[in-house]
């Protein structure tokens, strides 16, 4: 079957030749197209929302993020996990309880 495809882009050479400067050329425009109508945004992902936690916040006084809190919980037996324990014990503002 490609031998066949082969015989016949070889036959018909000019043909094929001009039809792929033509879908060059239509590559082209289309590229030039589509460039016109691309969306380009060069802002930090969720620096938007962030903007507008802070206006709320300005203006109604309240929208601050709470403060996020890990939470470990065990069936009462000793956490295994003592290097865990020990970053833990080296943050500032973490505290375990």
């Amino acid at each position: 079957m490609l031998e066949r495809l082969a015989h016949v882009i070889v036959r018909r050479r000019k043909l094929v030749i001009g039809a792929w400067l033509v879908l060059t050329l239509f590559g082209a425009f289309a590229a030039k197209q589509v460039s016109d109508r691309w969306f380009e945004s060069f802002s930090i992902p969720g620096y938007s929302a962030y903007e507008a936690n802070q206006r709320t916040l300005h203006r109604f006084g309240s929208g601050e993020q709470a403060p996020l809190v890990a939470v470990f919980h065990t069936d009462g037996r000793q956490l295994g996990f003592p290097r865990l324990l020990l970053l833990v014990d080296r943050q500032p503002r973490l505290r375990l309880e």
